[in-house]
């Protein structure tokens, strides 16, 4: 038996063959350090160059000649001891050698070759790579290029993920990834790892693998192939061998290709190669329009991303000031830095921290965002608001009316305004009225489903329909610590049923737990109606240390105080 000497033509013709479906053949690649030479990796060769000097200069006197004649090293063939010279510059520092690997590929980039190579392992049958090189160049030509995901073994540990007829480019590291403790000391190489072993014997049986960039120089691998060389075109598939710049095969090269009447190939590179193959299979550089669309889009759908965030959090920062709490880190300014055009300016980011000011304050806040946005019916009904709480009910009004003939379908300033006809003005019948347009314009609001709920019970003592409006609003917002504690008063006062009352105010504790308000009323709930002396106990002192200046603290306080010896 004796290896076959074919030209690389011959090999491109094949793929196309296949390419066209007038062979059912399948190739993959086995790549070695010669496939990254132009995407700026030095070879093994190159590299034992390097590191024979450096130990010239770093043994002492007699010690680097008697290392070479113990190992048999001569000029000729030291690039076959790549893995002895690494272990011998590294062997005191381990660490040093994966580093400086790690600096050797940091600034690769994928050659031509590569990019027509994810090109073939995306779009062709032929998609598998086998590889002793740790770089990243083939999954990131594949995801850069071809925007796929590869699948990527790179420990033997995973070599058993590998599943036949897979569809997907795949990636099979016999040394390892870089980043997962590449091998490559004498002692870790020596074996090829059974797993990798039971993995290429299932994918020589489909592919013909097709060897380029790699000398031969790994006893693992090498030793596999020989142990097998008899079962090439018998029951795996015939293997190709591409020489870079020679005719005839050396070595183990040689007696293995003898032994699997292996074909062997002269090239003048492996950009050069792929090149050819990349052509007679139709590949085409895409022009600067079809190449900018995929990253135009992603780069569209990453502001899209980041303004819908900016959106939901200028949402919440509403819910906040409707809701009368105070300012809290907002992530508004931080999304417009990482956006590039600052924070925008609306009426929320004007009013950001607007209840923890005095009411002069307020007043000169609300004046500079009337200023920049004067139509706008949130800011006014913010500034009705303010009024109310302030207590002049007639400017509040004024601007309750004002933002509603704005926006006569703002279900946020109409609930607001039933609140201040229910409370300041008493005037129960038109509060009723602007009660069930807020809800009838948002069925979903969970505050004005809460708060008509609260009026059904204090004033028309319709239980019926306050219980179907509290149940309602819970379901619009399970999460609303006063609206569960609402609802759970209700269920105590009113209905006198306990043990749902319990379930609710524990809700509304869980979904807040440091509102003062929520523990306090269920800490009167634990002491009147459970006599629950301990729980009602540890609820006061929750709530004096929510807020120990607030109006009912010291009442809390008292009661605790009373009951501590219960």
């Amino acid at each position: 038996m004796a290896y076959i000497p074919r030209t690389l033509e011959g090999l491109v013709n094949r793929f196309k063959s296949a390419s066209d479906g007038v062979s059912d053949d399948r190739y993959c690649f086995v790549l070695g350090a010669g496939a990254s030479l132009e995407s700026g990796i030095r070879t093994g060769q190159q590299l034992v160059d390097e590191w024979d000097a450096e130990l010239v200069g770093s043994l002492p006197p007699g010690h680097y000649e008697k290392w070479r004649g113990k190992l048999g090293i001569t000029r000729d063939n030291r690039q076959s001891f790549y893995s002895e010279y690494y272990y011998k510059n590294f062997e005191d520092n381990p660490r040093a050698g994966r580093k400086r690997l790690e600096e050797l590929m940091k600034d690769a980039r994928p050659s031509c070759g590569y990019v027509i190579l994810s090109h073939i392992l995306t779009k062709t049958r032929h998609n598998i790579v086998i590889t002793t090189n740790f770089d990243h160049l083939t999954e990131d030509a594949v995801s850069y290029y071809e925007l796929k995901m590869p699948m990527v073994l790179g420990h033997e540990a995973l070599a058993r993920h590998y599943e036949d007829n897979l569809t997907l480019p795949v990636v099979l590291k016999l040394h390892r990834d870089l980043l997962l403790g590449p091998v490559s000391a004498p002692e870790d190489i020596k074996v090829l790892p059974a797993e990798w072993g039971k993995t290429l014997d299932r994918v020589f049986r489909a592919y013909h693998p097709v060897f380029i960039g790699y000398a031969g120089n790994d006893p693992s691998l090498m030793d596999f192939l020989e142990s097998r060389a008899e079962m090439f075109g018998n029951i795996y598939r015939v293997p190709y061998w591409l020489l870079f710049k020679e005719s005839e095969p050396k070595g183990r090269v040689r007696d293995f290709l003898d032994k699997a009447d292996g074909v062997c190939i002269s090239h003048n590179g492996f950009d050069g190669t792929m090149v050819q193959i990349g052509a007679a299979l139709g590949y085409r550089a895409p022009s600067e329009n079809e190449f900018m669309a995929e990253p135009l889009k992603r780069h569209a759908d990453l502001l899209k991303a980041l303004h819908d965030c900016a959106e939901e959090q200028e949402r919440r920062d509403r819910e906040r000031i409707d809701a009368q709490k105070p300012a809290e880190d907002s992530a508004s300014e931080a999304l417009g830095s990482i956006i590039g055009d600052g924070e925008p300016e609306t009426p929320v980011s004007l009013l950001r921290d607007i209840w923890s000011q005095p009411y002069k304050k307020q007043v000169e806040m609300l004046g500079r965002a009337a200023e920049r946005f004067p139509d706008d019916p949130w800011l006014i009904g913010t500034r009705a608001r303010v009024e109310h709480l302030h207590g002049d009910a007639e400017k509040a009004e004024e601007y309750f009316k004002q933002a509603i003939q704005i926006d006569g379908n703002n279900a946020r300033n109409l609930g607001h305004y039933a609140i201040f006809l229910e409370n300041t003005l008493s005037d129960y019948d038109d509060a009723e009225a602007f009660y069930i347009r807020a809800v009838e314009v948002d069925p979903e609001h969970a505050s004005n489903l809460g708060n008509y709920a609260n009026f059904l019970t204090t004033k028309c003592k319709d239980y019926d329909s306050a219980e179907e409006y509290y149940e309602r609003s819970i379901e619009a917002n399970p999460n609303h610590s006063t609206l569960l504690s609402n609802y759970a008063y209700f269920l105590e006062a009113i209905r006198n049923n306990y043990d749902p009352a319990k379930e609710y105010y524990e809700r509304a504790v869980g979904a807040d737990s440091g509102d003062a308000n929520v523990l306090g009323k269920y800490a009167i709930f634990l002491d009147n109606k459970l006599k629950d002396y301990d729980s009602a106990r540890e609820m006061y002192a929750r709530a004096i240390e929510a807020d120990p200046g607030g109006m009912r603290a010291p009442f809390y306080a008292r009661r605790l105080e009373e009951i501590s010896g219960e």
